[in-house]
């Protein structure tokens, strides 16, 4: 949402998909492709894709985010193509979060698709590994384009349904950045618990390095925490708070998205944080009114201090109101 006083459609969003399900026996081959119209698609653009589709420069187009197909033999999986990342909590399609507005750790602290190849393996009922190779963030071909160039994707994640626990570690690493300058590595850490009365908690935690990051050639490192809390009031309402820290040192991950797409902000090195409290309603399965309230404010390190990256950088803080509408068919 970096648009204010004006109404926008965030996704028009389209998909088909066939999952694969080998009931635990057998074989299965099955497949997904998302398209997306609107304000969202400027940010899940990958490099070789979409950006050479129009070119286009205004702030609603096109995506196609996800493109593969999937192979499964019993309890393995092996997705080939262009998918979602696996890291973090926040997901990319409205229907899937609670907030309207994106944390910053899922926008530039981590990559939002890649393009590769990744094997999902259930050990048990409740723990799984998956592991593969990408081409580089946001990247169809490009950075990681040589086949003797790859990075790496993988995870584990337990799931204990009789606890309402989960845990999910993801990682990736390699040359990811479209400069090839050096590599890339991000891993994510979430925790998820249902507590009592209703209550759910969700912890993220994300580090981040990139050698050859900055301007200068200087080493770059990030790291966050997303903390939520949710409470369903009924079957219709749940109301949710989420505070972020992300600590960009360098001032090279929360720089905007870049023309054509967007805008470019130049490296202020910052502590971001930001609250947020929203309200879900959720009418009936097809439809969903979210509103929420967000407080963010930075503090620029060194003489940049006195600067704030808000309002054209003549503000440290930040207040934002929004609302929105889901409709699904």
């Amino acid at each position: 949402n970096d648009f204010s006083n004006e109404y926008q459609m965030n996704q028009l969003w389209v998909f088909l998909d066939r999952p694969v399900d080998t009931g635990g026996y057998g074989w299965d081959i099955g497949g997904r492709v998302d398209f997306n119209y609107g304000t969202d698609s400027r940010f899940i653009v990958a490099n070789g894709l979409e950006t050479n589709w129009t070119g286009a420069t205004g702030f609603y187009d096109m995506a196609m985010p996800q493109l593969y197909a999937d192979v499964a033999y019993n309890d393995l999986t092996v997705r080939v193509g262009h998918f979602f990342t696996i890291l973090g909590y926040e997901r990319v399609e409205a229907p899937r979060n609670f907030f309207y507005s994106h944390s910053l750790t899922k926008v530039y602290g981590q990559a939002l698709t890649y393009t590769g190849l990744l094997a999902m393996y259930d050990l048990t009922d409740r723990f799984s590994i998956s592991g593969g190779f990408q081409r580089g963030w946001n990247q169809w071909t490009g950075s990681n384009g040589d086949l003797d160039n790859l990075g790496f994707l993988g995870g584990m994640a337990y799931d204990n349904v009789e606890m309402g626990t989960v845990l999910r570690f993801a990682i990736n690493t390699g040359d990811n950045n479209p400069g090839s300058r050096g590599n890339r590595t991000v891993y994510s850490l979430v925790f998820e618990q249902q507590l009592p009365a209703r209550f759910r908690y969700v912890l993220q935690h994300n580090f981040g390095h990139e050698h050859n990051a900055t301007a200068a050639g200087n080493d770059a490192y990030w790291y966050s925490n997303v903390n939520y809390l949710f409470f369903m009031i009924n079957e219709q309402w749940t109301v949710g708070f989420r505070h972020e820290m992300f600590n960009d040192e360098e001032g090279v991950r929360v720089r905007g998205i870049g023309p054509p797409k967007g805008y470019t902000y130049p490296e202020i090195p910052t502590l971001w944080q930001d609250i947020t409290l929203g309200v879900k309603y959720m009418h009936n399965p097809n439809v969903t009114v979210r509103s929420e309230i967000r407080w963010d404010w930075a503090e620029p390190y060194g003489l940049k201090r006195v600067h704030g990256p808000f309002d054209d950088y003549t503000q440290r803080r930040q207040f934002l109101w929004t609302v929105d509408m889901i409709v699904q068919f």
